[in-house]
């Protein structure tokens, strides 16, 4: 009974819209991922890193990428990371 209420050219609408909405929020996902990078690392407060270590990987044939382990300490808490330089990253 419902399906013969509905036909084609409105289901082909209503999937279009949705395509176009699943578009729009990715595309304004990704926009406001990107301003969050460059501008909200500005409002950060600068301290001071000391590097653990470092090495060279080679994640690729013929390909090296630097590594660098470090920690800081903000608000008397520590916090550790890394660093792989270069992409792409394998």
């Amino acid at each position: 009974m419902c399906a013969s209420l509905v036909d084609e050219d409105s289901i082909e609408a209503v999937l279009g819209l949705v395509l176009l909405l699943l578009i729009l929020s990715a595309l304004t996902w990704f926009a406001y991922a990107r301003w969050r990078l460059r501008y909200g690392s500005a409002r950060w407060t600068m301290t001071e890193a000391t590097i653990q270590s470092e090495y060279a990987c080679n994640p690729a044939r013929n390909v090296w990428k630097a590594v660098l382990q470090y920690s800081y300490q903000v608000a008397g808490e520590f916090y550790s990371g890394y660093f792989r330089n270069g992409l792409p990253w394998f």
